[in-house]
């Protein structure tokens, strides 16, 4: 509910519909942060198209119950190389 307060500022529509406080079941909601997601999702999309070029890097860790996390992130900045001796963390560390 906080999220969708955050973005009525940029969204009069969004604005209205909040200040009516009808239709806030927990299916609207989810569809309202469903839709909120795929407006972001479509937004990141746009920007690794529009730039040619992009790093990814993905990572998945389990939990003491095996439980799976797995993470995606899009990078459409490039910094540059760095040649090392070494892959030490205090290589890293001073790289970055």
């Amino acid at each position: 509910m906080q999220l969708l307060l955050l973005r009525t500022s940029e969204y009069p529509e969004l604005k209205h519909y909040m200040n009516n406080g009808k239709y806030f079941s927990h299916d609207i909601i989810n569809e309202l942060v469903h839709m909120m997601g795929m407006f972001v999702l479509k937004s990141i999309l746009s920007d690794i198209k529009k730039s040619g070029m992009f790093s990814l890097i993905a990572d998945e860790a389990s939990d003491a119950l095996e439980n799976l996390s797995f993470t995606v992130c899009f990078c459409t900045w490039f910094l540059g190389f760095s040649h090392g001796a070494k892959s030490t963390n205090s290589f890293f560390s001073k790289t970055i």
